[in-house]
């Protein structure tokens, strides 16, 4: 019997099938490293954003129902560049919108409790729930504000629809075709849609996306990562860049 014939309840292997081992682990590792390395080089970077989970704040304020839900801060946000007239949207929690929470509410001066969402200049709060009693607050600074909305200008755009929520913060990647299912229910559940358009550089921009003169935003749900041109107006509510749609029409093949 020659002495490389191993069985493995013996207790040593032959020096040469140690030696073969030895000699795979070492080219497994040598071809292992350099790979993730690439790897971990292309990588994209991880989006921006902030989700405070579990942080549940208080913020005085003003309701606010059109274009889409939203919030006029009252003060500023500790430890955030927010500042007293700066807007949030609204959401839910979970996968809901918050058009439901603000029925009959809006331009409500109230104490809001939730949680902040917060990327670049856009802020979102996820509603936990609404008080409106016995609300002191000094509201000259932004009862105006409430008001406010820069001249529009007529632009047509190509990006990919987005659920504002999970790209703002709450999911990362919160765009792209592996979110779509995401994106999805989360549109379909009445979470603010947006518009991002990338840039041939890299950089993007996004909108906000809301109904124009009254009319409902019929976008389809199901068109969540995908390509589309809209035309419309581009505005900015305070804070918050919106675009008001007129047309849109998809211009990519699945």
């Amino acid at each position: 019997m020659s002495d490389d014939f191993y069985i493995g309840y013996q207790k040593k292997a032959p020096k040469s099938v140690t030696a073969l081992i030895r000699r795979t682990m070492v080219l497994i590792t040598l071809i292992v490293l350099p790979v993730a390395g690439m790897a971990a080089y292309f990588q994209q970077p991880a989006d921006d954003g902030t989700f405070e989970f579990g942080v549940v704040r208080e913020f005085p304020g003003i309701l606010v129902e059109s274009p889409f839900p939203h919030f006029v801060f009252a003060q500023d946000v500790e430890g955030t560049d927010f500042v007293a007239g700066d807007r949030a949207v609204l959401v839910g929690v979970g996968k809901h919108g918050a058009s439901k929470l603000l029925e009959g509410a809006t331009q409500s001066v109230v104490l809001l409790q939730g949680s902040l969402i917060y990327r670049d200049t856009v802020a979102m709060i996820e509603v936990v729930s609404i008080m409106d009693e016995d609300v002191n607050v000094d509201t000259s600074r932004i009862l105006e504000a409430t008001s406010v909305r820069y001249e529009p200008e007529a632009i047509t755009v190509t990006g990919e629809l987005v659920d504002t929520k999970c790209y703002l913060g709450v999911m990362r990647p919160g765009a792209g075709k592996v979110h779509r299912a995401c994106a999805s229910v989360c549109l379909r559940g009445g979470i603010p849609p947006g518009m991002l358009v990338r840039g041939d550089g890299g950089d993007a921009v996004w909108f906000l996306v809301d109904r124009n003169e009254g009319k409902p935003l019929s976008i389809d749900p199901e068109f969540a990562a995908r390509r589309m041109t809209i035309t419309g107006s581009a505005t900015m509510l305070n804070n918050l860049p919106a675009f008001a749609v007129d047309s849109w029409q998809l211009t990519d093949e699945e």
